[in-house]
C-alpha cells in the first residue's frame, strides 16, 4: 500500500474542534461515556456500538448530548426501514460491481478546515446501464460505516466530478429515492456537509440538477455550488490533498478506489453483522412518536412527493 488510506492528525483536529465548538479531546471522552451509558439502558438496540462511533456520532451532532442519542437510536431503526440502502454488503456482487461503476470515497488527506474530503466520480469504463441509483446511495452510507469507527474528523467536502455522466444516468435518478435520501441525511447523519462542489457539469444536467435541489433540505442546499471545471478544486483545496485525475498530488482514483475495495474486504464480518441487525420495537423503552419516515412504531410511512 503506497500511502495511508486515511492519514490522520489528532492535535490537527482537536485544535479544530476547539475553534469551532470550544470542545476538548477531554470532553469528547467525557461524552462518549456518558452516551455509552444510556445505550446500556436501551434494551431494544441490537448492539452497544464501539466508541469511535459513538465519538462520531457526538461530532456529527456538535456535543449535543440528546441529539446524539437520538441519531443513534435512528441509525439502528432505520435499518429495517430502508433495507435498499442499510442491508447492500459491500462485498455482495451487486456492491463489488457498484463499487467499479462509480467512485465513491474519501481522500487521505484531510482538509484545511479538518474535515474529509468526499470524490465522487461514475467510472468511464461502465455504461450507464451498469448504473443503480440505489447501489449508489448504499455504497456511500458503506463508505461512512468506515469512516466512523476508522476516522476522527468534523464532516465532509464532497466534490461529484461529472465529467463521465451521460443523459441515461441522470434519467435512473428518482425523486423518491432522493427524499429518502435527504431525511437520511439529516437523521441519521446531521446534514454535516461543509460543501458540494460539482465539476465538469454537462449541458444537459440543468434539469436535474433542479430535481436535486427540491430533493435536499435548505441548509445542504446552500452549500451547492457548480464550478466550469475542476481548475476550480484546486483554490478550493490543497494540490496535495487532490487526486491526480485532476492535476492534484494524490493518487489517482482508480489506485484510491482498488484499496477502498480491500479495505471493505478486510471489514467483511462488520458487514455481515451489519446488514442483519434490527431493533427490536417490543423492547424499547419508549415507543416512537409519528416520525416523517418511519410513521408510527417503525412501520415505514408512504412519502409524499411533490
Amino acid at each position: 500500500m503506497p500511502k495511508e488510506i486515511l492519514e490522520h492528525d489528532e492535535t490537527f483536529v482537536f485544535k479544530q474542534i476547539e475553534k469551532e465548538l470550544g470542545k476538548s479531546k477531554q470532553d469528547l471522552e467525557k461524552d462518549s461515556q456518558i452516551v455509552e451509558d444510556w445505550l446500556k439502558t436501551q434494551p431494544h438496540l441490537p448492539e452497544i456500538p464501539s466508541k469511535a462511533v459513538i465519538q462520531s456520532f457526538i461530532l456529527f451532532n456538535k456535543f449535543s448530548i440528546e441529539a446524539t442519542k437520538q441519531k443513534l437510536d435512528m441509525y439502528y431503526t432505520i435499518r429495517k426501514t430502508l433495507p435498499e440502502f442499510f442491508k447492500k454488503h459491500p462485498c455482495s456482487p451487486e456492491m463489488v460491481l457498484a463499487a467499479k461503476v462509480e467512485y465513491i470515497f474519501p481522500l487521505p488527506k484531510l482538509s484545511k478546515d479538518a474535515r474529509r474530503i468526499i470524490y465522487i466520480k461514475i467510472n468511464e469504463d461502465y455504461g450507464p446501464e451498469s448504473f443503480s441509483f440505489e447501489a449508489f446511495v448504499a455504497h456511500i452510507y458503506n463508505v461512512y460505516e468506515i469512516l466512523f469507527r476508522e476516522d476522527l474528523f468534523v464532516g465532509a467536502h464532497f466534490i461529484i466530478d461529472c465529467v463521465a455522466l451521460q443523459m441515461s444516468h441522470a434519467t435512473k435518478l428518482n425523486l423518491m429515492t432522493m427524499k429518502k435520501t435527504s431525511i437520511v441525511s439529516e437523521k441519521v447523519f446531521s446534514n454535516r456537509v461543509a460543501s458540494i462542489n460539482l465539476i465538469n457539469v454537462p449541458p444537459f444536467i440543468e434539469g436535474t440538477l433542479k430535481l436535486v435541489n427540491a430533493a435536499l433540505p435548505e441548509k445542504v442546499r446552500s452549500r451547492l455550488e457548480v464550478h466550469k471545471n475542476a481548475d476550480d478544486m484546486l483554490k478550493l483545496f490543497s494540490k496535495k490533498i487532490l487526486p491526480k485525475d485532476i492535476g492534484g498530488d494524490e493518487e489517482s482514483l482508480a489506485t484510491l478506489a482498488d484499496l477502498w475495495s480491500k479495505k471493505f474486504e478486510e471489514y467483511k464480518t462488520l458487514f455481515d453483522k451489519l446488514t442483519t441487525i434490527n431493533v427490536d420495537e417490543s423492547k424499547r423503552p419508549t415507543k416512537l412518536v409519528n416520525d416523517e419516515l418511519l410513521g408510527f412504531y417503525g412501520n415505514f410511512k408512504k412519502l409524499d412527493v411533490d
